[in-house]
């Protein structure tokens, strides 16, 4: 049996509407079932604080516990965006706790976010796991306070510029190219001795681990080591893999 169109002269089968129901009935349940999904997975995301810079190799991962924003993996391009979303989202965060950081891949945005951290008067500090090297040193620089439990690690070297196939240790010091992280250590520790250290330690391709008495020549805290308390970072098992691989254990 069929049903005829007179207007259209076009024939439609029963059987064929049936289907094209059913069809439409399952496709409202999968959009229900999406929907639900997304809503769960907003709740865990909301639940655990935590966030990611996308499309990076060696990401930035934030995750926000109380007053305190731990982070762990290198800076990049995106990484202002992100951590000055989540600071400005969350006005009770007064501390950065640096957990595995292994540097920067854009100098520029990492100092320009370290400013915005310096100028949100908030604090930095390492528990007595954290590791911290290079461009992730220089953010630590952006606490007002600046502490660091006994055990925690701190690597520097020389920059390098691929493009310009050159390293800051082989650039005369008059050279401006030094200027960008000279005027940044004299705004944030009042001198750039530790920028010169940092260049003259290791080349880019090495790394130099720095001993307590440097730590304090150099004014990297503002109060003296603090004993291993048991503090964990957020991260689990992903810190341990990570602090290992920036350590080359």
């Amino acid at each position: 049996m069929c049903v005829t169109s007179h207007a259209k002269s076009v024939t439609i089968h029963l059987p064929l509407i049936a289907a094209l129901n059913l069809i439409e009935d399952q496709i409202v349940k999968i959009k229900n079932l999406l929907f639900i999904m997304t809503v769960v997975v907003n709740l865990l995301v909301a639940t655990t604080s935590c966030s990611q810079a996308p499309n990076q190799e060696d990401p930035t991962i934030l995750s926000i516990q109380g007053e305190r924003m731990y982070i762990m993996g290198g800076f990049h391009s995106e990484s202002y965006d992100l951590v000055k979303t989540a600071i400005d989202n969350n006005p009770d965060i007064k501390m950065i706790v640096l957990t595995a950081n292994d540097g920067s891949s854009d100098s520029r945005n990492t100092l320009k976010l370290a400013r915005y951290i310096r100028s949100k008067k908030l604090n930095t500090h390492l528990i007595n796991q954290s590791v911290i090297t290079s461009g992730a040193v220089d953010l630590f620089l952006a606490g007002v306070h600046r502490t660091m439990e006994k055990g925690a690690k701190v690597g520097v070297h020389s920059w390098a510029d691929d493009i310009k196939q050159a390293q800051a240790k082989d650039l005369p010091r008059n050279h401006d190219d030094h200027k960008l992280y000279t005027t940044y250590m004299q705004d944030m520790i009042d001198n750039d001795s530790f920028y010169w250290f940092t260049i003259y330690s290791a080349a880019a391709e090495e790394m130099y681990w720095m001993n307590d008495d440097e730590i304090k020549k150099y004014n990297l805290l503002t109060q003296p080591p603090l004993s291993a308390s048991n503090d964990q970072t957020p991260f689990g098992k992903n810190f341990s893999s990570y602090r290992k691989e920036i350590l080359e254990e």
